[in-house]
């Protein structure tokens, strides 16, 4: 549902953080580097969680709407969309691993990512095997999710021991704020994506109308929410975006 938005964002993210974080480094800064971090951190938690909320409750109207018609019925749908919600819970830890890795770059140490990444795909491999016999190809992505989390944890881990504390408490409570918004958020979504029948073949302009409508109306609670939490990640997103808008149109 949200995973456009939230590549073009994690993908902002990291390009505005790395270029601070190796010009803080390169000067020994290393609590200006932290507090860049902990931004990016941050403000991908704002927005990677309403897009696991989002594809949480909007897995089957996805693969409805894009691929039912011929052979692919709603069985098929419901089976593909399994492996999507399980892929899902594992955004936030993908997109936290694009922020941390640049912070090791920033630090001259380009092995340590490389290590981590060859631990979590090891794991990857015994995950799917243990997982593949219940949950079948639902398995192979919920495997993909955890190894993502132990990629996450082992580089928060390594790089904590490396520099020090890095503001974990106001990451965890900007989480916790964005959260708190998705939940509301996500039942809105869920509440208009019953409206259409998507057990149905074909009907792809009533389909799309309702899952436009339920996505508009998510991104809506989700900012307003958002702003009654008093999250300051909203106003960076919104500067960002709008930083972004302002070069495309040139």
């Amino acid at each position: 549902m949200f995973e456009f938005p939230q590549g073009i964002f994690t993908v902002s993210v990291a390009q505005a953080v790395l270029p601070s974080m190796s010009r803080q480094a390169a000067e020994g800064d290393l609590a200006g580097m932290k507090d860049s971090l902990a931004f990016g951190l941050r403000l991908t938690l704002f927005i990677t969680i309403p897009a696991m909320a989002g594809l949480l409750v909007c897995t089957t109207p996805v693969f409805s709407l894009l691929f039912m018609g011929g052979k692919f019925d709603y069985a098929m749908a419901v089976n593909s969309a399994q492996a999507l919600l399980y892929y899902s819970l594992g955004l936030s830890f993908v997109a936290m691993t694009r922020v941390l890795v640049p912070a090791f770059y920033a630090l001259k140490d380009t092995k340590t990512p490389v290590w981590s990444a060859f631990v979590a795909f090891l794991l990857n491999v015994v995950f799917s095997l243990v997982l593949m016999k219940p949950l079948l190809h639902g398995g192979l992505a919920l495997a993909s999710t955890l190894s993502a989390l132990v990629n996450m944890l082992m580089l928060l881990w390594l790089l904590r021991r490396k520099i020090g504390p890095l503001g974990c408490r106001k990451i965890t409570l900007s989480g916790l704020k964005a959260l708190l918004a998705s939940l509301p958020m996500a039942i809105v979504v869920l509440y208009i994506c019953r409206s259409a029948d998507w057990t149905l073949s074909g009907h792809k302009l009533s389909k799309l109308f309702v899952l436009g409508g339920a996505i508009g109306c998510g991104v809506l609670v989700y900012v307003v929410l958002t702003r009654l939490l008093r999250s300051d990640e909203a106003l960076e997103m919104f500067a960002m975006l709008g930083k972004k808008l302002g070069r495309t149109r040139k």
